[in-house]
């Protein structure tokens, strides 16, 4: 009786193997599937120099690239984790440049506009802060453009990526610590924000610090992913604050508008 157990258990274990091998691979053929579906708002194409793997970012209106980011694989590098551990600051920022950024750096470009003689200040924009650097790149007459993150990983790298494109200077790059002692005497007319709102432990140091940058006439565009209720957790939270007025907008852009919709017919939407 015990040996046809043992039999039986070892079934039970190969057959718990396979089971997960086969969920791993068809949950594979499903990301594939659905990343297929994803377009890229800028034109891209990578380049190699001494080694190292850029990513170029053209414009749709022209053949020469705009602007240049160091290439990261997505793969966490052995000082980020050393880093992590001394700073509990989120560090997703220095593993890559994540959709939301490329899909707010295309709302900023279509709406260049807007960043006429402001002064601009992204939150949370990782390694590439990609959207405050397209405002930097194309608005001719910003009064000012911020960078910033609270990983020191991450600023090291963006700090890198803005000599590369504005070797003259002109941005400005800070390591900015949400938090609800921060203090700031500095204040900007538009602040981006760009899928910073998962870790709900964070909201009510990010509301802080966005009330510290922030002056009567300001303005936060936020682009995010709903990401279960976090989402709706910090616009239940920010609309409690009096002085703040929130407004919800599923339109981006049109580009954008049509490509979610493209994607919403997926399972793993």
């Amino acid at each position: 009786i015990y040996l046809g157990q043992q039999k039986s258990m070892e079934e039970k274990k190969s057959t718990l193997r396979w089971k997960k091998l086969r969920a791993a691979v068809v949950h594979k053929l499903e990301t594939k599937s659905y990343e297929s579906l994803v377009q890229d708002f800028f034109q891209k194409k990578d380049s190699v120099v001494s080694g190292k793997i850029y990513t170029q970012y053209i414009l749709p209106t022209q053949t020469e690239p705009f602007l240049t980011i160091k290439k990261l694989d997505g793969v966490i590098e052995k000082e980020t984790l050393l880093s992590s551990c001394k700073n509990p600051i989120d560090f997703t920022g220095s593993i890559k440049t994540w959709p939301c950024e490329e899909i707010l750096a295309f709302y900023c470009y279509k709406n260049i506009e807007l960043f006429s003689k402001k002064r601009v200040c992204e939150l949370g924009g990782g390694h590439s802060s990609l959207a405050g650097l397209v405002v930097s790149k194309l608005s001719k007459d910003s009064l000012k453009v911020s960078v910033t993150d609270g990983n020191d990983v991450s600023i090291i790298k963006l700090s890198e990526n803005v000599k590369l494109n504005f070797p003259s200077g002109g941005v400005d790059v800070q390591l900015l610590i949400w938090d609800l002692a921060f203090k700031s005497t500095e204040k900007y007319d538009i602040i981006l924000i760009a899928d910073c709102l998962y870790y709900v432990k964070y909201h009510d140091a990010l509301i802080h610090t966005l009330l510290e940058l922030m002056h009567p006439h300001s303005e936060c565009f936020i682009i995010a992913p709903k990401r279960g209720v976090t989402m709706d957790e910090f616009i239940k939270r920010v609309s409690a604050i009096k002085i703040m007025k929130v407004e919800i907008s599923d339109h981006i852009t049109d580009e954008v508008d049509k490509q979610i919709s493209i994607m919403k017919s997926h399972k793993l939407y």
